[in-house]
């Protein structure tokens, strides 16, 4: 009997170990899939204003100020290089614009301004003089990925996208193709004053080191909170212990004898069915066990319950029959 009941603690406390550690292993793969899971981010042409535009028979000449933004859904910045954006006509480069190095944070959209002169002698006269003429503008970026500072992932995200420039309204140019945003007008220009260009000023590098401490203590606290939830939450519901509930379900009077007036007694037998219920979320044992039943604090009779074991979250049916009442031993009570 000891060496069974120590293969079921052994067995109970393996499975208590092996549920933990299947617990843990969701939480990683859910930490992994969700936070450390690398994406590409995303650059869209967003709007593209012309300052300066001149078209006269095959030639162009125009400055435009394009809104380019690098979309990042990592939970890490994404670090770029600078890069070339090209605008092309029918496959001839007739312009460029520097993508500055640059960092898109954690979750955010970094908007970049890019000015761009155009020059071309060699657009068809029925582009000019129809007003439409259909520009291709392309960049790519090559960067990388920062999760913790820890992990650093190359990814490289290109921009593709076809631009219509009127040149009758000499004012307004159309984005289409890859880029999925509503366009908006250039920013006017103006000039800063001595404390937008400090504000604006890059970070030094003890800042940056700084920025970067605190970030990866903020992604370590926050694992570490929702390690201690999840503890919290496995101990208060799968590990509390709830005492089992021992309840009489039915009771069917099989046998009912009854005294005289001048001899008050009664003989009663019947048939129980008790109830154990367990509301935890592992097995339990009871030994044997005597059940009494009393009047006014008197014991007319009782049945023994044998061992046996309650699966969780479980009840168990135990049958009892032929339980005998009697009121012998009672006569200064029932007179």
């Amino acid at each position: 009997m000891r060496d069974e009941e120590s293969r079921r603690k052994r067995t109970r406390c393996l499975a208590c170990i092996a549920f933990g550690v299947i617990a843990q292993t969701i939480i990683i793969v859910l930490f992994v899939v969700i936070v450390m899971r690398v994406k590409t981010p995303k650059v869209r042409l967003e709007s593209v204003g012309v300052t300066t535009l001149t078209a006269s028979n095959s030639s162009l000449k125009a400055s435009i100020d394009a809104l380019v933004t690098v979309k990042n859904k990592n939970f890490g910045h994404y670090k770029f290089e600078s890069a070339k954006a090209t605008f092309s006509y029918k496959g001839t480069n007739i312009g460029e614009g520097t993508i500055s190095k640059d960092k898109a944070k954690a979750k955010k959209t970094k908007k970049i301004n890019v000015t761009v002169s155009l020059n071309s002698d060699k657009i068809t006269a029925s582009d000019i003089s129809s007003g439409n003429v259909t520009l291709t503008a392309y960049a790519k970026l090559d960067g990388k990925v920062h999760l913790l500072n820890i992990i650093k992932k190359k990814k490289s995200s290109e921009l593709n996208c076809t631009i219509h420039v009127d040149t009758k309204a000499k004012a307004n140019t159309e984005a289409a193709a890859t880029s999925p945003y509503p366009l908006m007008p250039s920013a006017p220009s103006y000039m800063r004053s001595d404390q937008e260009a400090a504000a604006s000023a890059p970070p030094s590098a003890e800042e940056l080191r700084h920025k970067k401490r605190m970030r990866c203590l903020l992604y370590v606290s926050i694992f570490a909170v929702f390690q201690v939830v999840v503890i919290t939450v496995f101990a208060l519901t799968v590990m509390k212990i709830k005492s089992p509930k021992f309840r009489v379900r039915t009771a069917s009077i099989t046998g009912f004898e009854v005294g005289s007036a001048s001899n008050p007694s009664f003989n009663l037998e019947m048939d129980v069915q008790f109830g154990v219920k367990n509301t935890n979320f592992g097995h339990f044992e009871y030994e044997d066990g005597i059940v009494v039943f009393t009047y006014r604090d008197v014991r007319i009779g009782q049945t023994n319950v044998e061992e046996e074991r309650v699966r969780a979250r479980s009840t168990r049916k135990v049958d009892v029959s032929s339980v005998d009442l009697t009121s012998r031993g009672l006569p200064a009570l029932l007179g």
